[in-house]
């Protein structure tokens, strides 16, 4: 299948409906690198239905592929990720979906690193519990300033003083 995509977007890129805006490039600057990513979409039927019969998919609509071209102090980095869809997306459709789900990867990693959660093995509140961090994640971005989110609980963890009064004021 990934072959049957690698070729539809090769093949695509000279076509006159590629560019007709079935391209989409945003630029972010921040953390000590830029980032630039290019999203490209195929809802051309003959196309979509050809890599669909090659991966024995049926409902496949659009054909999706995100090139993410990163420059830090390290050096240049490419990375090229496709992926499927049931639904018709344009280029621009498709990267917010893309930076959506990154988002929330991110505020995963957080409540994994920093507030431990997979090592957590609490089972019968497990709802509550979830609740909880989440609150805990929310309160400490918007708290943290300048600091990491894994250093900020560790200074909360120390003294949760703070905290404790921003609860009380809450009610």
């Amino acid at each position: 299948m990934l072959n049957a995509l690698k070729r539809a977007f090769d093949e695509s890129a000279g076509h006159a409906y590629q560019s007709a805006g079935h391209a989409y490039q945003s630029k972010d600057a921040g953390h000590g690198r830029h980032e630039t990513r290019r999203a490209r979409t195929i809802t051309e039927p003959t196309i979509v239905a050809r890599v669909s019969a090659a991966a024995k998919i049926k409902d496949i609509r659009c054909l999706c592929q995100i090139s993410r071209t990163r420059i830090t102090q390290e050096g240049i980095v490419t990375t090229v990720h496709y992926h499927i869809s049931s639904r018709r997306l344009r280029p621009r459709q498709y990267a917010r979906c893309v930076r959506s789900h990154w988002r929330i990867e991110a505020m995963h990693h957080v409540l994994d690193v920093a507030l431990s959660e997979d090592a957590s093995r609490i089972c019968t509140a497990v709802g509550v519990v979830g609740a909880v961090r989440r609150w805990a994640y929310a309160v400490i971005a918007d708290l943290r300033g300048a600091l990491s989110f894994r250093r900020f609980a560790e200074i909360m963890r120390a003294n949760p003083t703070p905290l404790l009064e921003l609860c009380h004021s809450c009610r």
